[in-house]
């Protein structure tokens, strides 16, 4: 046998009841150990030593560790350093609040903080804290999330503003992206100079101040607000600090009175005549002191100096950005408030600015005009767009002059070099043609040129051409958005509609989000959607022309014009609005709308229904109400006896419609596919009746002939695509089953989420589809929810409990179409991104701007407790935290 190698425990013979283990008492060389003999140690030094200031004894530094219990996890549990600092400071602010109770009776160290205003620092919201520094690092932060996962999408080409809702208005959604916690935005949106102030100065400059008279000496200003002197000066807009205005800039005597605060606007409103501005100057002492200052100044100083702290914005731009927001709600000749709007102003300014990288003079370019003052040696935003130091040529002068860019090519020229615009019908001439549409007149002055810059600018934020930035606002909002990109506007403060300037921005981040994560474009979507000025493809335009030559023989299947004009029908008075359509086709519009199948058979009434209600819905024939109804009246008894000869003249145009999809149906057409195209066909046709733009509707009609996954260039299989015409209502719920699929904005992107669920979660479409006949299983019972909530967790590998507490948020309880499908897969992707449960992700949509609650406790904790654990950099220590 081989012996064994030497070894320690082989050759030496140790006594193991010598010993122990380095977690035990006993043990001489644990860390247990270690840490006591330190401690004894460092009190042993703080005995000893000389020095000129006071010591800061361990006591003082960690008053808790005395009572540390030391043990295996105290010595070896990592801590946060932000965790070792609140606790330092929280134990003597506690033993302060209990000794103060009569002042702050119950109230916790967080809830004095978020409500104390001296120093500066405060207030601090500790869970609001939480919640900005856990949602960073990429994550959606405060009020994005409210879009990550909002109900509905700017997809419905209305100008409406429900994106951005979930359990809160987006105007909430827009006043969380400033992060700024309920406490300082009520701190900056409280009536400035309130009668309480007023009545009781004292107390206001000792709340916001920490001392009870008017602070004016510079020093004392200094060491209570925390500037230094230059920042004074940039406050004040003074010394190396004052604006000054560009040479290139005739004035009228308005905007001279409105400028002359300017850099300073805020803090110096509201201005009366022949008070001067806040400056610094001597008094009989030679000190030097802040001058001109009230009560309701020296609350517009602090609201200043804390904003300008909390947004990182220099005091100049921050300013221009306030009183931009003032003047984009027509109120450029008021005092600046800080309200709702400026708050929704300063959230999607800063969310811009996080994901894009604007500037702040470019965004209140955007709201109001270009700054014509420069600061420094920066000269002003005019000056460095449109006379730049390298240009060639005369300077661009604004002299208010009328302008005409066809016969100055020199300015022409100078425009288009500063924007980066070609002289083209895209590109300047589409800038020129809505400006003359929108603006009141061309001239050379700053409203025309800061329009000129915002739809120049604008869509080179987001990647885009001026004109798919225009075909994409006329997309999502019709004119009402083109208009904002030329001439914008903020709704009143306060409320959620209509949609302004700042929830155009939103909707078209949404939309150059989703083409850049889709891989389409603008044009794409309107060839697509063939919209005025796209070429379909040639297939697509021979549907077209088909469907456009049934409409044209549609008129034979009408009454005859005679038989009409023998009635002797009334005609709108003057004053009236003239008829939209002829007594013919508003009879057949009203035929085909009571009985879209033509059956041979009606039911009784239903043809003299569905007459009524085109002659009241599209007939006025007198401005008077009551005389108005009478003529309608006698218009129904007229046409009610023809109402049979007219529809049996209609039923022959069911064999053209059934010819019609008999032609272009295929062997695997269904027969029930046939039928709604038909039901559907006759429905559409009679939109189109006397239509202006009918290929405006008949384009719909190309979803129910064959082919036209692949001649729209659609993204799903032809079974889905039949799914969908045959049940709309899958697609959305909000579209009533029986209504007819429209190729629009929204149907297009709800197809592109179902190839996107295919694809991202590796689902067949047909199973897709086998899930949505189940959730659309007529009744309701806790048993279909049940079985739909377990499907989806196996189509998204998502849990069930997850999936009903976002299901319960719908009107059914259950996921029944694919946009709430969609809803789901959106949340279910931020809750991936940002680690909080279904629950704690709504309660974060729920959060408010205004209040603190426990919901914010409750999410901060949230969002921490979701932080990776393998991160050992302190929490404090990272970029931008901040610590109490």
């Amino acid at each position: 046998m081989t012996e064994s190698p030497p070894t320690w425990s082989a050759l030496f013979k140790d006594d193991w009841n010598s010993f122990c283990s380095s977690t035990s008492l006993a043990a001489v060389d644990s860390p247990a150990a270690y840490l006591q003999a330190l401690y004894r140690f460092a009190l042993e030094v703080e005995g000893t030593g000389q020095g000129t200031a006071a010591k800061i004894t361990l006591a003082r530094r960690r008053p808790m560790l005395k009572d540390l219990l030391v043990d295996a996890e105290n010595t070896t549990r990592q801590l946060p350093l932000l965790a070792l600092v609140n606790e330092t400071l929280l134990e003597p602010v506690k033993a302060y609040l209990k000794k103060n109770r009569d002042i702050y009776g119950d109230s916790t160290v967080e809830q004095v903080l978020a409500e104390l205003r001296y120093p500066f620092a405060l207030p601090f919201d500790l869970a609001h804290r939480q919640c900005v520094l856990g949602l960073g690092d990429k994550k959606p932060g405060l009020g994005e999330l409210n879009y990550r996962i909002s109900l509905k999408l700017p997809c419905s080409q209305q100008p409406e503003n429900k994106y951005g809702t979930v359990l809160q208005e987006a105007y909430v959604a827009q006043r969380l992206l400033t992060l700024l916690s309920p406490a300082q935005q009520n701190l900056l949106t409280e009536d400035i100079g309130a009668p309480q102030a007023l009545h009781d100065p004292a107390a206001f400059y000792k709340k916001h101040y920490g001392h009870e008279q008017p602070i004016t000496g510079q020093q004392q200003f200094m060491q209570h607000t925390g500037l230094n002197s230059l920042q004074l000066q940039e406050l004040l807009a003074s010394a190396s600090f004052r604006p000054r205005l560009s040479a290139n800039v005739v004035q009228t005597a308005d905007q001279m009175s409105q400028d002359h605060t300017v850099g300073a606007r805020f803090i110096n409103g509201p201005h009366h005549k022949g008070q001067k501005n806040l400056a610094l100057g001597n008094d009989t002492t030679a000190a030097v002191h802040l001058l001109n200052t009230s009560l309701e100044r020296h609350d517009r100083l602090q609201r200043m100096i804390r904003l300008q702290r909390w947004l990182d914005i220099p005091y100049a731009d921050l300013d221009t950005l306030l009183y931009s927001a003032r003047a984009c709600e027509g109120s450029a000749k008021e005092p600046i408030l800080i309200n709702d709007n400026s708050l929704r102003a300063l959230g999607v300014f800063g969310y811009l600015r996080r994901r894009y990288g604007i500037t702040p003079e470019t965004f209140g370019a955007w709201l109001y005009q270009m700054p014509v003052h420069g600061v420094g040696h920066t000269p002003a935003l005019f000056d460095r767009v449109f006379n730049p130091p390298h240009g060639s040529g005369s300077a661009l002068t604004l002299d208010n002059r009328r302008l005409d860019l066809n016969t100055d090519a020199a300015t022409l020229y100078q425009v288009c070099a500063a924007l980066g615009l070609e002289d083209t019908p895209q590109s300047l001439g589409l800038l020129t043609a809505r400006s003359h549409k929108h603006l009141k007149g061309l001239r050379r002055d700053l409203a025309t040129f800061s329009s000129f810059y915002r739809q120049a600018t604008l869509p080179a934020l987001f990647g885009l051409t001026l004109q798919d930035a225009d075909h994409l606002a006329q997309l999502l909002g019709g004119e009402d958005y083109r208009l904002q990109l030329v001439s914008p506007n903020l709704r009143p403060s306060g409320s959620n509609v209509p949609a302004d300037f700042l929830d155009v921005l939103m909707q078209l981040d949404w939309a150059v989000t989703w083409f850049k994560g889709s891989g389409t474009d603008v044009q794409q979507i309107r060839r697509h959607l063939i919209l005025d000025g796209t070429a379909p493809p040639s297939r697509v335009q021979l549907r077209l022309r088909q469907l456009e030559e049934v409409l044209h023989g549609m008129q034979q299947y009408l009454l005859p014009q005679a038989t009409l004009a023998a009635l002797d029908l009334p005609q709108p008075e003057a004053g009236a609005r003239p008829l939209g359509y002829t007594w013919g086709v508003l009879l057949a519009k009203g035929l085909l709308r009571a009985q879209s199948q033509l059956p041979i058979e009606t039911r009784p009434g239903s043809l003299e229904k569905g007459l009524a209600y085109m002659i009241d819905r599209y007939v006025n024939l007198s401005t008077d109400v009551e005389r108005n109804l009478a003529l309608k009246s006698a218009v129904k008894l007229k046409l009610n006896p023809l109402v049979a000869d007219a529809y049996a003249r209609l039923l022959q145009f069911r064999q053209v419609l059934e010819q019609l999809f008999k032609q272009t149906s295929t062997a695997s057409e269904t027969s029930e596919l046939l039928r709604q195209g038909c039901r559907q066909g006759a429905r559409i046709f009679a939109n189109a009746l006397g239509s202006e733009t009918p290929q405006e509707i008949l384009k719909h009609l190309l979803l129910y002939l064959p082919d036209a996954e692949t001649d729209l260039q659609l993204p799903l299989e032809r079974t889905a695509l039949h799914a969908f015409l045959l049940n709309p209502h899958w697609l959305d719920h909000e579209q009533p089953a029986s209504a007819p699929l429209k190729l629009a904005l929204s149907t297009l992107y709800l197809f592109e989420r179902f190839h996107h669920c295919s694809h991202a979660y590796g689902v067949q479409q047909p199973a897709l589809l086998n899930y949505l006949q189940l959730a659309n299983t007529s009744g309701q019972s806790e048993d279909l929810t049940a079985q739909t909530c377990q499907q989806l967790s196996v189509l998204l590998g998502w849990s069930i409990s997850e999936i009903e507490v976002l299901a319960n948020r719908l009107p059914e309880k259950r996921v029944r179409s694919m946009a709430e499908l969609d809803w789901l897969m959106r949340c279910h992707d931020t809750a991936r991104q940002t680690g909080l449960s279904a629950s704690m992700l709504l309660m974060a949509t729920r959060l408010t701007a205004t209040f603190s609650s426990d919901d914010w406790t409750r999410v901060g904790n949230a969002i921490l407790a979701a932080l990776p654990s393998t991160s050992t950099q302190p929490v404090a220590d990272r970029p931008g935290s901040d610590h109490v």
